[in-house]
């Protein structure tokens, strides 16, 4: 979910006074752009899949529910602001994933169909997305979601992204 709906959600079900939810969603942005940058926290196998599909030619995007205010510091923290030709958020847009028009807009920005692109996902929400926009998905979903069927959707599935390769495009 949207950072804009989580908050909007406690209002509704815990609500506070004080701040609004503007500020309180400004707050966990800083909040978590604070944490990125200190901690670094980057998903093991990320930067070598990045590079197997730079290898392979790719155009790659980064479409995400998040926004560009932490997109782009998180990016800068982890070392990967020239990894992606593309970068999209659902923040300004009227619905997030699983809504697919985040992805829709990544595919026209990279001049792909939809159809031909490929969508790495870790949560089931944005693997509907990614499939309610005609993608091909790869999901590596935390381990204490791995059982979930709902993820037999995906074309893919994967414990770790360092078990990602070449033959796991190829296969698609």
């Amino acid at each position: 979910m949207r950072i804009d709906e989580i908050v909007k959600y406690y209002a509704r079900t815990q609500p506070w006074q004080g701040p609004s939810n503007a500020d309180v969603q400004a707050r966990i942005v800083a909040r978590v752009v604070e944490l990125v940058k200190d901690e670094k926290p980057i998903m093991p196998g990320v930067k070598e899949a990045l590079a197997i599909c730079h290898q392979a030619g790719l155009k790659i995007a980064l479409a995400s529910s998040s926004p560009l205010t932490l997109i782009y510091p998180t990016l800068d923290a982890l070392g990967l602001s020239d990894a992606f030709e593309v970068v999209k958020s659902a923040g300004e847009l009227k619905h997030g994933k699983p809504h697919p028009e985040v992805y829709l807009n990544a595919a026209i920005a990279l001049g792909v169909e939809p159809e031909e692109c490929v969508a790495f996902e870790d949560s089931f929400t944005g693997l509907l997305a990614a499939k309610a926009a005609s993608m091909k998905t790869i999901v590596v979903p935390a381990a204490h979601e791995w059982e979930d069927p709902r993820f037999v959707i995906a074309d893919q599935k994967l414990a770790s992204l360092k078990a990602f390769s070449a033959e796991n495009l190829v296969s698609l």
